[in-house]
């Protein structure tokens, strides 16, 4: 029965049949491969199909594809396309005002994890500084006829071993 039906027309059937990936290898339209493959979930495969395209809808198009795939910088290269050419396109407004609130907020939590570390790495040196302090302390008091960390001293009395320090 398909054998008779162009491969733009196989693909809608594979699209109203929900099978999106299946769709997106019949379709000879770069735009409904595109959205095919959007359906589908690639969503990088779809941004570049959708680039082929120069409408403010098809520039749209690509950067929800790119915003799904995290894409969030390209996206918004492609929204302003979008609005370049349709310049009171809703969608392309709200996406976009949407895409600058996600990368404001990775932004802000890159800053964060940036702090945590270096309170991490101020925390670590600040540790291992304080086992050498206290492995000198221990050493000096140790048997000196044993000077092996763990030893005991004179009076029986085990030493503290010195905490193992990570190199950098």
């Amino acid at each position: 029965n398909d054998l008779w039906l162009r491969p733009d027309q196989q693909g809608q059937r594979l699209l109203e049949a929900n099978k999106p990936a299946e769709a997106a290898q019949r379709f000879s339209d770069p735009q409904w491969q595109a959205q095919a493959l959007y359906q589908a979930g690639d969503y990088n495969a779809a941004a570049e199909r959708f680039a082929q395209g120069y409408s403010a809808v098809d520039h749209y198009n690509r950067g929800t594809a790119l915003a799904k795939a995290g894409e969030l910088e390209a996206a918004l290269d492609a929204y302003d396309q979008a609005l370049e050419r349709q310049p009171q396109m809703p969608e392309a407004l709200a996406n976009k005002a949407l895409v600058e609130q996600a990368l404001q907020q990775r932004q802000q939590q890159e800053q964060k994890d940036q702090q945590k570390q270096q309170q991490q790495k101020q925390q670590q040196q600040q540790q291992q500084n304080n086992a050498q302090g206290s492995a000198g302390t221990a050493q000096s008091a140790q048997d000196p006829a044993n000077p092996s960390p763990g030893s005991k001293n004179n009076n029986g009395d085990a030493q503290p071993e010195p905490a193992p320090t990570e190199q950098p």
